[in-house]
């Protein structure tokens, strides 16, 4: 199981809470880091310790209704920055236009998850894809600064 913080990018504190007690609800056990804008989340993503996301993230949830940003760019700059490739990135959003899915996955996302209103099925969508990220899938191995190899 890969235990490094999943990071929220959601300015919506309801959504939020409702993310947390979903992954909790699931067993998840990793630490969640949120991020309430586009300039917080590009603030972490690159911090000043030197620590690049790809040692400190095993998934990103991204909203992509945020304040002052826009999440789809900020997606397509994630992808930009070779060592955040790796990471996966899901979209969550309250949005099922087909335009708009297409354009997250053009733009790299590797999920595209639409926010359901009921809470019962929220915590079931949650659930399924924190399994399958952090359990199911197979991770591609990210190069070490030595040359070395670990999963993603």
């Amino acid at each position: 199981m890969n235990f490094r913080p999943i990071i929220s990018i959601e300015d919506s504190d309801e959504d939020f809470a409702a993310l947390t007690h979903a992954l909790r609800a699931a067993g998840v056990p990793n630490s969640l880091e949120r991020c309430q804008s586009g300039a917080a989340a590009m603030a972490l993503l690159r911090s000043p310790d030197g620590c690049p996301l790809a040692d400190r993230a095993s998934l990103i949830l991204l909203d992509l209704n945020l304040p002052g940003s826009d999440g789809l760019a900020l997606l397509s700059e994630f992808r930009s920055q070779d060592p955040k490739r790796l990471v996966p990135v899901v979209v969550l959003s309250t949005s099922g236009h087909r335009k708009e899915i297409d354009e997250c996955y053009r733009a790299g996302a590797n999920a595209y998850v639409v926010k359901p209103f009921d809470l019962d099925e929220w915590e079931s969508k949650v659930g399924k894809l924190a399994n399958f990220w952090l359990h199911a899938a197979e991770l591609p191995t990210r190069p070490r600064a030595d040359g070395g190899g670990r999963r993603a």
